[in-house]
């Protein structure tokens, strides 16, 4: 169990300070926590590094919660929806040839685990099973097909996106825009963030 990480997550809040996008007069404010439901007792089904503390800790953990458009920066799945996520993640290679694969994909691609996802965003938080890399948290952005490591395992990725240096939360900007996409409604882009424990962090401007 990790108890100290479980308790950060749940006791971490704070604010988005925004500019709409292509109107930088306009200001808003969004607010932010972490949804968690915890597990219901200790998760053996892996001995992938990691995995097994945090799926005794949570069943599944959304990160960066907006109450009001639904927007979030990741979201960690249940270990009940690895295929199928796993099947979302295979899909977007599903017009590739094999020696196509071979070129745009790591070869522990083979062996590995979809745990989480950028919402809405076709991005998806990717775990080697096995070889010298097995734990690693990799987030995969469909745009270039980049692999960046966000992670020496899962409990360390959320201690970091806790405590997001202006890079992560740069990349965390250009997803979350706190907004349903109608026509009509605003796109607002992440000036900074402040927490509850004084934590100010500041982003590129669009």
């Amino acid at each position: 169990m990790l108890d100290a990480l479980r308790v950060a997550v749940e006791s971490h809040t704070g604010s988005f300070h925004c500019h709409q996008i292509h109107n930088e007069a306009q200001r808003r404010v969004v607010g932010f926590r972490h949804l968690c439901v915890p597990a219901v007792g200790e998760f053996a089904a892996s001995d992938v590094p990691g995995l097994r503390e945090f799926y005794s800790t949570f069943d599944h953990l959304t990160l960066y919660f907006d109450e009001v458009s639904g927007d979030a920066a990741y979201a960690i799945v249940s270990p009940a929806e690895w295929l199928d996520l796993g099947q979302d993640f295979a899909d977007t290679f599903a017009h590739l040839s094999e020696d196509d694969l071979k070129g745009w994909l790591p070869a522990w691609c083979a062996d590995c685990i979809v745990v989480g996802q950028v919402p809405a965003s076709g991005n998806y938080l990717v775990v080697p099973a096995s070889g010298p890399g097995a734990g690693q948290v990799f987030r995969f952005d469909h745009d270039g097909f980049e692999f960046a490591s966000v992670g020496s395992d899962l409990p360390n990725f959320v201690e970091r996106a806790l405590k997001p240096n202006p890079q992560a939360l740069l990349t965390m900007a250009t997803h979350l825009r706190f907004s349903s996409l109608r026509p009509d409604e605003p796109q607002w882009w992440i000036d900074e963030m402040r927490d509850n424990r004084g934590a100010i962090v500041r982003t590129a401007s669009e």
